[in-house]
């Protein structure tokens, strides 16, 4: 199991933007924003998913319980990258910490 948390409070009214939509180009959303568009359909969905990824009781962190599933299921879904060690970089990128289940 891993478990990531950050201490940053993410804002997700505005997510960031490689280009304008006047361009013609596609808008791409930032990490912490598909990722917690990925956390909060998870939720929705419930059960099925419960097993491989999921928020901590707080709310505060979540947790990845399976990460060969969570590789093959979700990244190619709501990421760009193809490897767990990739997502994982991202998360560090982004102020995320690995914590201990059992402190």
């Amino acid at each position: 199991n891993m478990v990531v948390s950050t201490g940053a409070t993410l804002s997700m009214d505005a997510p960031r933007c490689n280009s304008s939509p006047r361009e013609g180009r596609q808008i791409r959303m930032s990490f912490p924003v598909k990722l917690h568009n990925m956390l909060a359909q998870m939720d929705l969905i419930g059960a099925g998913f419960s097993d491989i990824v999921q928020w901590n009781k707080e709310g505060c962190a979540f947790a990845i319980h399976d990460p060969t599933s969570f590789s093959y299921l979700l990244l190619p879904k709501f990421f760009r990258a193809k490897r767990f060690s990739s997502f994982q970089r991202q998360l560090r990128a982004y102020g995320f910490k690995r914590k201990n289940l059992y402190t």
